[in-house]
């Protein structure tokens, strides 16, 4: 099974301009953990809930500060292609929980759960809770 075969959404996406507390809502709103950051129609990096959690803890403005103070630039990416089973290895070893699928731009950004489902189950589709 390959990382392609676990997508099933587009990205959540968003601008580096956006607010903390705006990126926030929308993943909240989405129902996901994290978000594609654009410039310019140009995957440039990911913001997580845990980036916006420490973003809350070291006492950033999350409603005038942007995204961009707190996201991860240049994020690991990887082929549609990859194994599941390397992608699990992968989330293992580094303890990220997302996984940015990228052909020629962003068509996914895959949840740990969503690698989990296709390691144990992977006929399952995970939908957001």
């Amino acid at each position: 099974m390959r990382l392609r075969d676990l997508l099933s959404t587009p990205p959540e996406v968003c601008g580096a301009h956006i607010t903390i507390a705006q990126a926030a809502k929308e993943m909240t709103s989405a129902g996901v953990g994290s978000m594609g950051v654009l410039d310019e129609e140009r995957f440039v990096g990911i913001v997580t809930e845990r980036d916006v959690l420490e973003a809350v803890a070291r006492g950033y403005d999350v409603d005038s500060e942007p995204v961009r103070c707190c996201m991860t630039f240049n994020p690991d990416v990887f082929s549609p292609d990859t194994d599941v089973f390397a992608a699990a290895e992968y989330l293992l070893e580094t303890g990220y929980r997302h996984l940015p699928v990228v052909e020629d731009e962003l068509i996914g950004i895959l949840s740990i759960r969503d690698v989990l489902a296709g390691v144990v189950d992977p006929g399952r589709i995970i939908d957001a809770p």
